[in-house]
């Protein structure tokens, strides 16, 4: 492929992206009515679950291709690194160090 439709395929991608994040969190307020919660905790969940649906996506075909090495390794890291990061921020948050300085 030339760089000309290269360049065309990335700006309406790009716009496509866009375009369906503002539609999805969007929708993110009827739900949490509907449900009645906060529109915060629905967003979280379903952005986590929309950030983790690559990984998920990578690890399904790994396995219908016959590598499930590469299964296990993205299903764990991700798990590892999804669990790690909440679980550090959350005490970074709880146990602000900086406020003791003060």
């Amino acid at each position: 492929m030339d760089l000309v439709t290269v360049t065309i395929f990335l700006l309406i991608s790009t716009i496509a992206i866009g375009k369906g994040s503002d539609w999805f969190t969007d929708s993110l307020i009827p739900i949490a009515r509907k449900l009645g919660v906060s529109g915060v905790s629905v967003g979280l969940i379903l952005v986590s679950v929309a950030v983790s649906l690559p990984e998920v996506l990578v690890a399904g075909y790994g396995a219908l291709k016959g590598h499930p090495n590469l299964s296990l390794g993205v299903a764990l890291g991700s798990i590892i690194c999804n669990i790690g990061l909440m679980t550090g921020i959350s005490a970074l948050i709880i146990s602000n160090p900086l406020e003791e300085l003060i």
